[in-house]
């Protein structure tokens, strides 16, 4: 049976949780500037052995727990999507009315990983990314598990739909400029079931590459004047751990 705990991890503050039996693992939280609950599940396969761990569901706890959180910091500027903060010196970018941010390591049966392609205004070009996206942007679905965020994204922008989902990291993409925490998922059992391309707004480009070519793949599109999001190399090191 799953063993389920609730972690409440306080500002500033690392907390440490040893799991009871008979699970006996050890999880380290460590969420500055926010307030988060976790629900954390893991399973033992019949040999004794841990077989994954996943974050099942985080969201903030509340407005007004998060406004708490942030009591030290100045508004600078808040558009549509991003707030803008200054505590001290420092000055950070926070992304409002989300729950999370999902990134997709999507391996096909066929030992492919699956990227995107893209046009990013801020960098004035095309970018090779893994599949990624917000969860709880989507009104009506605030509360939508990171999980399901992910499976969600996959498919709009690839086409692609996920038999399994499963938990891999999650940590911060660029902690000296954003308050953003990504989640990594690795989406196995696919099935593509349309083109793909994202919604309205987007114009995306599915790649399938054969992790046995990916690096001089990724090398060959640099070479194009094509950039390439470093999260990338992450993902085809959790691809390659995952067939081999």
């Amino acid at each position: 049976m799953p063993q389920s705990f609730l972690i409440l991890s306080l500002q500033d503050i690392s907390v440490n949780i040893i799991l009871c039996e008979p699970v006996c693992d050890l999880f380290t939280l460590y969420f500055p500037e926010r307030l988060y609950c976790a629900i954390m599940t893991a399973r033992r396969s019949p040999s004794g052995q841990p077989q994954h761990q996943s974050i099942m569901y985080r969201k903030r706890v509340s407005k007004l727990s998060a406004d708490k959180a942030n009591h030290n910091d100045e508004s600078l500027f808040q558009g549509n999507f991003l707030h803008m903060r200054q505590r001290g010196r420092w000055e950070y970018v926070h992304r409002m009315n989300i729950s999370g941010i999902v990134v997709i390591v999507a391996v096909t049966d066929q030992q492919e990983l699956v990227l995107t392609e893209q046009f990013r205004l801020p960098v004035d070009s095309n970018v090779i990314e893994l599949p990624a996206g917000l969860a709880g942007d989507i009104e009506g679905q605030e509360h939508e598990p990171l999980s399901e965020a992910a499976k969600r994204e996959l498919l709009e922008e690839t086409g692609y739909e996920a038999a399994n989902m499963e938990f891999l990291t999650e940590g911060p993409p660029s902690p000296g400029m954003t308050s953003e925490i990504v989640t990594f998922f690795l989406a196995t059992g696919l099935k593509r079931v349309h083109e793909g391309g994202g919604d309205h707004t987007e114009d995306i480009i599915t790649h399938t590459v054969p992790l046995a070519e990916i690096h001089q793949w990724l090398e060959d599109v640099q070479k194009r004047g094509v950039l390439l999001d470093p999260k990338t190399y992450a993902g085809v090191y959790f691809a390659l751990k995952a067939i081999s």
